[in-house]
């Protein structure tokens, strides 16, 4: 979708943004957890910088985790990286698998 906003403030321009940005059903990592971390980067580091690499995939096909729901195939989507640090060898998202929950 591409819009344009003219002779509009740019405070109501900006409440616009944040509406579009908070209603739009997105999937990002929100629990990690780092079984043999052998790198000089810390745990909640490693965990924090995981936080905003975009996942594609299309919410729709997904429920909303509620406070009192398991984890299962309708909510969640696991992944796994398994990495190597090799000296002029870059690690880049694409090296994160998905794992699929059983049904």
């Amino acid at each position: 979708m591409d819009f344009d906003m003219i002779v509009i403030d740019a405070a109501i321009a900006n409440s616009f943004r944040r509406i579009l940005i908070a209603e739009l059903p997105t999937m990002a990592i929100e629990k990690v957890l780092i079984a043999n971390n052998t790198s000089i980067i810390q745990d909640e580091v490693l965990a924090h910088r995981l936080g905003p690499v975009p996942i594609r995939v299309d919410p729709r096909l997904f429920d909303y985790l509620s406070e009192n729901e398991q984890p299962n195939e309708k909510n969640t989507i696991v992944f796994k990286l398994h990495v190597q640090c090799k000296r002029g060898s870059p690690r880049i998202t694409g090296m994160m698998k998905m794992i699929l929950l059983p049904r």
